[in-house]
Formats: structure tokens, sequence, C-alpha cells
């Protein structure tokens, strides 16, 4: 099995960008149309929670929970698509291209729920996937100089006191697959690239007993853009088993082989070469064992930039200022497509635009 995931990083890495990028992707966000698009297109296709930037007195309700789009630079909104910020005195450019995201969230606002965040999320049918189907997501996170450490509370069974969202999937509320955070360290005070997986064990649809896997230190990449590529495929299954048939309420009628579970997170990390890029590292890898949770009957799932802080307003944390993310570079497509690592991977020079981008067929389910 190493010698066959070895032989796959390198396919992946090695050979020259004309052999396998830049074939279409389900959805490219690189956000060179200059704002966010409806949620039901292909390009730079979102919806979005966010709040209005200054928020007036007396509201307190999420903008464009229709997902129309819009959200431009001379949008007042915490998310929404610059050519450049200023961040503290710190200039702040896309990742490739002449656009990024920008995010903020910020502890003095009224959020609803009392639940500080503002997301931008995959919701319609097309952009979710299916249990037991291989994707790979490619995005850049620019995390500024001036971050504020939270190390309130640092201890695992309570990390998600002081940790911040970015990245996260389910198929409902109570169906959580993962969370990709930003968290304390136990033995430091900078804080960590986290991702919490659901137990390898688990086989209810809503079994959440969390499972936390330190990636790195968030050190080496504060005020430089770190680039992520994820390949997912989530299967419980140790045999073959249609859940539904074993009685497990709610679950998919279905035959699902066992042990084909996927989960691996490329990271950049080191300098930018001549050309703004930072060499891509594997710094997690599951293959071929059950992940995820129990196939539900109802939906498929959906990935989600969760940039939300846990009871920020409620727990006496650390940081009091606004939070800044920069987001870039976001490709998210199948397997079933013949979309691998090098489709998805941020690199300069390249970027999506409405008029060279074109959607990709219509994907079967993935059940080899």
């Amino acid at each position: 099995m190493r010698a066959g995931l070895l032989g796959y990083f390198f396919l992946a890495t090695a050979l020259p960008s004309s052999a396998l990028a830049d074939r279409p992707v389900l959805i490219e966000a690189a956000f060179e149309t200059g704002e966010v698009q409806p949620s039901s297109g292909h390009i730079d296709a979102l919806w979005l929670m966010t709040l209005p930037d200054p928020q007036p007195a007396g509201t307190c309700d999420f903008f464009t929970p229709e997902g129309k789009g819009g959200f431009g630079p001379n949008s007042r909104t915490d998310f929404r698509v610059v050519q450049s910020e200023v961040w503290k005195k710190e200039l702040i450019t896309p990742r490739a291209g002449k656009y990024f995201a920008r995010n903020v969230i910020d502890r003095t606002k009224c959020y609803p729920r009392d639940a500080p965040r503002s997301n931008f999320i995959l919701t319609t049918p097309e952009q979710e996937y299916q249990w037991d189907e291989e994707i790979w997501l490619g995005f850049s996170v620019y995390l500024p100089t001036t971050w504020q450490h939270d190390n309130k509370f640092k201890k695992p069974h309570m990390a998600h006191l002081s940790g911040i969202g970015l990245l996260g999937s389910n198929a409902t509320a109570d169906s959580s697959h993962l969370a990709f955070r930003i968290h304390p360290a136990e033995t430091s005070d900078i804080n960590e690239w986290v991702l919490r997986l659901v137990p390898a064990d688990a086989q209810r649809i809503t079994d959440e007993r969390d499972a936390y896997h330190s990636i790195a230190s968030i050190g080496p990449d504060l005020g430089k853009w770190t680039d992520f590529v994820f390949r997912i495929r989530w299967n419980p299954f140790t045999e073959r088993t249609n859940p539904a048939r074993a009685g497990i309420a709610g679950a998919k009628d279905q035959w699902y082989e066992g042990n084909r579970g996927i989960f691996q997170i490329w990271k950049s990390v080191g300098e930018e070469d001549a050309n703004g890029d930072r060499r891509m590292e594997l710094v997690f890898s599951r293959v071929n064992q059950p992940l995820g949770l129990v196939p539900r009957a109802d939906r498929g799932l959906r990935l989600f930039f969760d940039m939300y802080k846990y009871s920020w307003q409620t727990f006496d944390t650390d940081p009091t200022e606004p939070i800044f993310i920069g987001f870039d570079e976001i490709r998210y497509g199948r397997a079933a497509d013949g979309i691998g690592f090098d489709d998805v991977v941020p690199r300069s020079g390249r970027f999506a635009s409405a008029a060279n981008s074109k959607r990709p067929p219509a994907a079967p389910l993935l059940l080899n």
C-alpha cells in the first residue's frame, strides 16, 4: 500500500502541469470575476452567511440567505472579494490573479444565535458529493502576521473554545464528518492547524465524538498564503455492508465495500520559490480504512468554509479584536471526472475565469 501511495504522490506532483492540470473541475472559486456569483453556478459560485460592515445598530441578521451573489470590492460586508487589503498596516494581495476573498469576524457584532461566524458554502445538489465518492479539494488561506493566538483553553477536550473553524463537511447539522480548524497547542503559545475527524469506529449517523489530529504549527505560515489539497472518500465500513438492511435508522439502502475510506492532506511548506509557490508536502494520510459516518438516506455531503469561533462572545478567550482570514484559489472536483492533485493545487499564474472554464460532464456515483 505504501508503494502505491508513494507512486501516486509522485505521479500527482512530478508530471508537468500540461499533463495533468487544468481539466475542468466542478467548482472554481479563484474570484477572478471580481465578486461572488450566484450559488447555482460553476465559477465563484457560493452561498454566503455574512454580516454588514459596519453593522447598523439594532440589526442581527446574515446577508444573502438566497445565495444570489454579489459581494465585490465595493460591498460593505465582512466577506467580500477584493484586489488587496491593508490589515493592521499589512498589505495583502491575491495568491494568484487579481482578486481574493477577505473574511472577518468581530466579537463586538451581533450574530444570530450568538454564533460569531462568516461562512461561504457549497450547497446546491450539483455541488454535493456522495459517500464512497472520491473528491479533490484545493484552496489557499492567508493568516496575517498579527494573528492573535488564542491559548485560553489548551486542553484537547476544551480546545474548540479557543479554536476557530476554517473548513467542514457534513450532510446535516448532526452528521458532521470533518472540521479543519486553528487550535491552541498544548506545549506552545503558537496555534496549530488541526483536523477533527469522527473516530473510525463510529457506526451511528449522529456519532459526533471528537478525534483531533495536529497537522502543523501556523507559525511558519503567518504572513504567507498557505496552500492545501484534500483528498477525501468517506466509507466507515470494514466489510461489505448495506447500512439500511443492517437496521441503522435513516441510513442509505446501498451496498458499500469495506476498507475504502481515504483522507489525505497536502500542505505548502518552506519559503516561496521564484514563481511565488511553496513546496507541497503530504502531512496527513489515511488510506483504505474506515472513515466517516454511516451514509444518510436523505442527502449527500456538502463542503463549507466555516470561519466560526464558537462561543467567542460567551467565554473569556484571548482575542478581542476582529479576526481576518484571506481565501483564494479554491478548486473542487471528482475523481470520477478525471480530477486529481494537479488539477486543484493552487499555483501562481493560474486562475479561473468565466470565459475559459467549462462545466464538466455529470459524474456517476463512484461505486467500484
